[in-house]
């Protein structure tokens, strides 16, 4: 099997991005056709370049595409909230125990 871009961790173009992703569909097809995708704990050459070519889409969607219209940003919460999900978020972090009555709601 050929492998594409196999020493680079990174994708940085557009070119470079639409290239992995047509090598991602043949891959689905070849893989797909002769049985390679059928056992969910197997471990071949075809899944392993699946899922590194997948791995490099997914890093470049993720720093340079934006995908706001699917997944819009979440409304930014009232100051009265954010110190809520600070204060639980840092308890979160301390060892703390269970006290016998809660110090708070």
């Amino acid at each position: 099997m050929v492998k594409i871009f196999e020493n680079i961790t990174r994708l940085t173009t557009r070119s470079e991005y639409d290239t992995v992703r047509e090598r991602i569909e043949l891959l689905i097809k070849e893989a797909t056709g002769k049985g390679y995708f059928s056992d969910p704990e197997g471990d071949n050459e075809h899944i392993q370049e699946f899922g590194r070519l997948a791995r490099l889409s997914a890093l470049y969607e993720d720093e340079f595409m934006d995908f706001s219209f699917i997944m819009p940003q979440p409304k930014p919460l009232p100051a009265e909230q954010k110190k809520i999900v600070r204060f639980r978020n840092t308890a979160k972090k301390l060892p703390l125990t269970r006290t016998a009555t809660p110090l708070w709601g």
